[in-house]
């Protein structure tokens, strides 16, 4: 038996009674949106996971991932490195046609990430997350969490620009690995979010405005 006791984003936090068990989720980020049962049995299946691989994404971020892209059911996701498909599932829990980019570094992963998300039909490409911008297909939700540092901010403005739709929404992990400001002033000052779990990784996410797009609409990138 499930019973929400508190669904508020409002206030921060959801208290659920689930097989006599009380859970509690601390929300540390901003929302407007309400929880149903349906969101609170995904997200106790998100917390099952497994998450003792070294480099997994925190399950708080995961979480987040899954509340913050759920407006954008039925929709379409494109995820950037998926290791062990954690990303992917919690956008599918959302109800978002996903396509996942991973060039499969990470040996072994490839299979773990397809079985957890067997029941979806995820479009699996064997490739680095930039070939995604060789079409003109445009995301609701772009996860980046692939590779990191300085280096991927021009691949992150790429995506900002070119992948992610108007109204839509740019997610990247691990944002404190790079200059925040620098990545800021390129995309355009957007809205943003940032969170950090307990191991002080953070998550960054960016809403696209079709009237604020920023001053660089013409794309002329400064590296």
């Amino acid at each position: 038996m499930l019973i929400i006791i508190n669904v508020s984003l409002k206030q921060k936090n959801v208290y659920l009674l689930f097989l006599n068990i009380v859970y509690y989720y601390d929300m540390s980020f901003n929302g407007n949106d309400f929880l149903t049962a349906q969101d609170a049995i995904n997200l106790l299946k998100i917390e099952q996971l497994d998450y003792s691989v070294v480099n997994t994404t925190d399950v708080s971020h995961i979480k987040e991932i899954y509340l913050k892209s759920k407006i954008y059911k039925g929709g379409t996701a494109c995820e950037v490195g998926s290791l062990g498909g954690h990303g992917t599932f919690s956008l599918c829990l959302a109800g978002l046609n996903v396509t996942s980019y991973d060039n499969d570094g990470h040996k072994g992963f490839k299979d773990k990430r397809e079985t957890l998300c067997k029941d979806f039909n995820v479009n699996w490409i064997v490739q680095e997350g930039l070939y995604a911008l060789n079409d003109n297909v445009k995301y609701d939700v772009v996860f980046h969490d692939s590779y990191h540092f300085e280096e991927v901010i021009p691949e992150l403005v790429a995506f900002w620009f070119y992948k992610v739709k108007d109204e839509g929404m740019l997610i990247v992990h691990d944002v404190e690995t790079f200059s925040h400001e620098r990545f800021m002033f390129l995309i355009g000052n957007p809205r943003f979010e940032r969170t950090k779990d307990i191991h002080g990784r953070e998550l960054g996410t960016y809403y696209k405005n079709k009237w604020t797009n920023g001053w660089n609409d013409q794309r002329n990138f400064w590296f």
